[in-house]
């Protein structure tokens, strides 16, 4: 979604052509800029159908209204489009209509979809001029695209172009008279599919000065499917004006006249044959159809007028005009069709002329059908054909016999026969002739066997009612006992207390389910911050302990087992010469133990040191240490020389064993 201007002359799928550069896409409303943009590509300008809030519109952007809000009222934030050509106008803030961004609508409400479109009016807010348009010479569809004429005709189909415009909506310029928002000068097939087509708001003084929203002066055959045709609100303003040199044809489509006098929905002035097939004409103030020459025109849909205006007008004498629908004047007495030559043809199947009868609030409906039901065919009392007035005046088909056709419907009232309904009891066009004897009577009592079938037919099967009373537990069971009975289920339910012993007696303690388990911190802060207790006895040795437990005759445990923090309390209490601890920390491991050894020797060292030192300070020592070292020197070393060491000994010995 963006806005794209021309900036040159050429092709639609040059880049260079565009500012910002780059091709046109979905959404993106685009400006001819005074330049003429060749199509030459297939082109889908179908906006986004997710709606946008204001703050976020893009000024120059065209949007279709959503919510209704504060951004759409006045000429500040938004207008009419196209009406930057002239005097700016402020948009009716109704949902569905099209209106034009001049801002983006921060701190406004209401929101819109982007609707793309091609356009050659002025645009201030994007510095878009008027003037130049676009050219489809060549076979490219466009769809989704949003078509209006500024100062000059819009988009001119011309060639050979054969090209189908889908979805498109094409508006007459507002304030350019002598302009088309689309020229078909093409030789080739041209089809208008689910087109929104509508003249302009320009006050021109003729046909030729009008603001239009399609001409078409092409030789090639033009089809509308499933258009909406309708006239502008300026003065000669047309829908669609036909100078066309073969056929032209609407089908399933809508044709509706203009605001003024003058702006018709379809204005033909050529001698082609204009076609309006299943297509409703429908005055407002200004026909629907006016055929200003002797081209032919046929119209199978109905024809309404309003007070202003028929909705089909042809005055020349010349003209053929064939009409197969409902003819409905206005109650001020305007005809339908204003023709100087009328044909019903062909003729209808079911329709109706209206005319007023007092020329203000009262009219006349007059039935044509080839088809009503007889007579004997319809419920009796009910009215219908020129027994009524309204609608068609054809009775309801719960009023008609079954099968029967009229008027494109089909009766449903059955009729049941007369052999079926008593004697002398009107039915159809005759009277019953049944007659009740006894042997009818017995002949449709049914018999004992029929009975009995029947109704084990209807009793279900010991299986279905196993699975109809037992499969809501998931479990089916076989009904070959009775049902158990209430103190039974009682019986098999457990009690609180039961159900208590069975969770909590492993801890010892039983402990009301009313409340939910402990959670792990609260079993912790119960193991480990509860006061410790200390024993106020000795802990009984192994030996004491296996002789209680494997001597002495079954014992009952009349107290409860003690808890984790009893156990803590005894054990410690005792080991501590009756001092509790508490375990709040961990057990002290190997190198701590070490630790605390080499502190408590620590001191019992230093003392054998200092034993050790005050010895070796003191001077006998020293006297008998030297008194030895002068003996030791006294001595004659030469004789050990000679002593024989246990080496020397070794060695003789061998030398005289060898």
């Amino acid at each position: 979604m963006a806005v794209k201007k021309a900036v040159a002359s050429g092709n639609w799928n040059a880049s260079a052509t565009w500012s910002p550069v780059g091709v046109p896409v979905a959404g993106d409303t685009v400006y001819s800029n005074g330049f003429t943009v060749t199509i030459n590509q297939v082109v889908d300008l179908t906006g986004s159908a997710t709606p946008v809030s204001a703050g976020s519109f893009v000024p120059g952007q065209l949007y279709r209204i959503t919510t209704i809000g504060t951004y759409f009222t006045g000429t500040t934030n938004c207008i009419i489009p196209g009406s930057n050509t002239g005097t700016e106008a402020s948009a009716t803030p109704a949902i569905g209509d099209i209106v034009q961004a001049k801002t983006a609508g921060a701190s406004l409400t209401g929101a819109a979809t982007p609707v793309g479109g091609i356009v050659n009016y002025a645009n201030a807010v994007v510095s878009a001029i008027t003037g130049g348009g676009f050219t489809l010479p060549t076979s490219f569809n466009l769809t989704g695209a949003y078509i209006q004429s500024g100062t000059t005709n819009c988009l001119t189909i011309s060639a050979a172009a054969a090209a189908t415009l889908t979805n498109c909506t094409v508006v007459g310029s507002f304030a350019s008279t002598s302009t088309r928002s689309i020229v078909c000068s093409s030789t080739g097939a041209i089809t208008f599919s689910g087109a929104s087509i509508s003249g302009g708001r320009a006050t021109g003084t003729s046909v030729t000065t009008g603001a239009h929203g399609i001409e078409l002066t092409s030789t090639g055959v033009t089809s509308f499917s499933g258009c909406n045709i309708i006239g502008g609100i300026g003065a000669y303003g047309l829908g669609l004006l036909t100078n066309a040199l073969t056929t032209a044809s609407m089908s399933n489509s809508t044709i509706v006249g203009g605001q003024t006098g003058t702006s018709y929905g379809v204005y033909n002035q050529s001698t082609i044959t204009l076609t309006a097939t299943t297509t409703p004409l429908t005055a407002l103030q200004a026909p629907a159809i006016y055929n200003a020459s002797t081209g032919a025109i046929t119209s199978t849909g109905n024809i309404t007028a309003t007070n202003f205006a028929s909705a089909l007008v042809s005055p020349n004498v010349s003209a053929t005009v064939r009409v197969s629908g409902s003819l409905l004047g206005s109650v001020s007495g305007v005809p339908a069709a204003y023709c100087a030559k009328l044909l019903v043809n062909p003729a209808p199947t079911n329709a109706k002329i209206r005319f007023a009868n007092d020329g203000a609030s009262t009219y006349s409906d007059f039935i044509i059908t080839s088809r009503l039901p007889v007579t004997t065919d319809v419920r009796s009392g009910t009215l219908y054909g020129e027994a009524l007035t309204g609608t068609l005046a054809l009775p309801a088909a719960a009023n008609v016999r079954s099968g029967t056709l009229y008027g494109g419907i089909t009766g449903t009232c059955n009729v049941p026969s007369a052999s079926s309904v008593a004697a002398g009891v009107p039915v159809d066009a005759t009277v019953g002739i049944a007659v009740l004897t006894a042997a009818a009577v017995t002949a449709a009592v049914p018999t004992t066997a029929q009975i009995t079938t029947a109704v084990t037919a209807a009793v279900p099967t010991t299986a279905q009612i196993n699975t109809a009373v037992w499969t809501t537990t998931g479990v089916t069971r076989s009904l070959t006992t009775a049902p158990p009975t209430a103190a039974e289920i009682a019986a098999a339910v457990p009690t609180t207390a039961q159900i208590n012993t069975a969770v909590w007696t492993t801890t010892g303690v039983t402990r009301s389910l009313t409340t939910a388990p402990p959670t792990a911190a609260e079993i912790t802060n119960a193991v480990w911050t509860t006061p410790i207790r200390t024993l106020t006895n000795t802990i009984p040795t192994a030996a004491e302990i296996t002789t209680a437990v494997w001597t002495t005759p079954t014992r009952t445990v009349t107290n409860t087992i003690p808890t984790t923090a009893q156990i803590n309390t005894a054990v410690w209490g005792t080991l501590t010469g009756g001092v509790a601890r508490t375990l709040t920390t961990a057990p002290p491991t190997a190198a701590e133990n070490a630790i605390a050894v080499r502190t408590n020797l620590a001191t019992e060292l230093a003392n054998l040191d200092v034993k050790v030192s005050s010895r070796l300070a003191t001077g006998a020592v020293a006297l008998e240490v030297t008194a030895i070292k002068t003996k030791t020197d006294l001595l004659i070393t030469d004789r050990l020389k000679e002593v024989a060491t246990t080496e020397i000994v070794g060695k003789l010995l061998a030398q005289a064993n060898s």
